[in-house]
């Protein structure tokens, strides 16, 4: 394939990504993390959120679930600082 066919399919080419909203989890050592965002009612801007420890990882996910579908409610609680 010449170059301008290849440049010509990355452009038509979508990028794959995860739908907004639904947090992330990785692996930090032996546990995982699970990481989401939240916007901060005083001061009206975006905090990122994580928790540590979680033995499995299907574990942290089902958090990341939790979580997310409180903050959708508006019945989260924010982090004492």
């Amino acid at each position: 394939m010449s170059l301008a066919g290849q440049l010509a399919d990355m452009a038509t080419a979508k990028k794959r990504r995860r739908p907004k909203g639904i947090g992330a989890i990785g692996q930090r050592g032996e546990t995982f993390a699970a990481c989401w965002f939240t916007i901060d009612p005083a001061t009206r801007k975006r905090q990122q959120l994580s928790k540590d420890g979680f033995a499995p990882m299907d574990a942290a996910r089902a958090h990341v679930m939790t979580v997310l579908a409180d903050v959708r409610r508006g019945t989260s609680t924010a982090p004492s600082a």
